[in-house]
């Protein structure tokens, strides 16, 4: 997710794909299997060049006939970037599967269809109502520089948390600049071009309707933050430009990613005044969107232990650091779980 509620770690990959998709953004170098072994390469630039070697963080979960590796990914990134060292790619070449959040390979159209049945309501206030006027010249600005030129009566049938987490990013402001790939797609090509099954944890129908059950409070300052993180002069949410690079460096030398410790001790969810209610509406925000996932994922982890195999189970990496995030609920379970160094 984007915007003043969300980030780009912890961001949701059919998100990142309807964005991309919708704003019809040219892509820079597309990922491809040759791309990958340029990358991979130990002898390539990515492990020869002045900047550090990508080594990022991946663990096991293992008993006698079973592993399950636990890989935190970001979900949209250049498809130049530096990130599999030869620890992951032994991990992928062991694995029989792919198992990520979602399967994105319906496409947009499909994510639309399924928003088309869950968030459009013609009785919904109109968009502007909907806003706290101190905005109302911001959302002026970008319907006048929309790249996909809509009405402005179109965004008043959406639902507000379907604005803010699907739609306003793509529609109203395009595509995220110089992203045109992710993680999890990198390795559906490698597991794709070993023969390899691709499954999910969730369904997209899951992912839509779960932001259907944010309460209205939440979803109100959540659209309120999208427009205050764009107004003339601010950064486009809480990690963008130099701090989010900085995130993405952690991540890609193995420094845990904890979104959750970072957005509850900065209030970066929500750009309101009201301390103790940004605090809620955090928690209520993250309990949707981590800690509810994390425990039914471990669920899952626990129960496919029981069967023989080796698995490469892909997450966003704000899913992986932290308290109550799946290697907290690991641990805290007793399942046996080991850094892979």
């Amino acid at each position: 997710m984007s915007g003043g509620a969300g980030v780009r770690g912890a961001r949701r990959p059919l998100v990142a794909l309807l964005a991309a998709a919708l704003a019809a953004a040219p892509a820079a170098a597309q990922p491809s299997v040759e791309l990958i072994a340029r990358k991979i390469d130990p002898a390539g630039p990515c492990f020869s060049g002045t900047e550090p070697p990508p080594r990022p963080a991946l663990w096991a979960v293992e008993d006698a006939d079973t592993t399950i590796y636990l890989f935190g990914t970001v979900h949209l990134l250049a498809s130049t970037t530096c990130w599999q060292d030869a620890r992951v790619t032994r991990a992928i070449a062991a694995a029989d599967e792919l198992v990520t959040e979602v399967r994105t390979d319906p496409g947009p159209l499909a994510i639309v269809g399924l928003l088309a049945e869950v968030a459009f309501d013609p009785a919904n206030p109109p968009l502007r109502a909907r806003l706290d006027p101190a905005h109302h010249a911001t959302l002026d600005r970008l319907l006048a520089r929309q790249p996909m030129p809509l009405p402005e009566s179109f965004y008043d049938k959406i639902d507000t948390w379907a604005l803010a987490e699907f739609l306003l990013d793509g529609l109203l402001v395009g595509a995220e600049a110089g992203a045109d790939s992710g993680v999890e797609h990198e390795l559906a090509l490698q597991f794709e071009a070993a023969g390899k099954p691709h499954s999910a944890l969730e369904t997209l129908a899951f992912q839509i309707q779960m932001s259907d059950a944010y309460s209205l409070e939440l979803q109100a300052a959540w659209l309120d933050s999208w427009f205050a993180a764009r107004r003339e002069g601010h950064a486009a949410g809480a990690f963008a430009g130099a701090g989010w690079d900085a995130m993405l460096e952690q991540w890609r030398t193995g420094v845990p990613l904890d979104i959750a410790a970072h957005l509850a001790a900065t209030g970066g969810a929500f750009d309101r005044r009201d301390a103790a209610r940004d605090a809620r509406l955090t928690e209520e925000y993250l309990e949707h969107l981590l800690y509810a996932r994390n425990r039914r994922w471990v669920d899952w982890i626990e129960t496919r232990l029981a069967a023989p195999g080796t698995l490469f189970v892909a997450v966003g990496a704000g899913h992986l650091a932290g308290a109550r995030s799946v290697i907290d609920e690991v641990r805290a379970r007793g399942l046996p779980l080991r850094p892979i160094d």
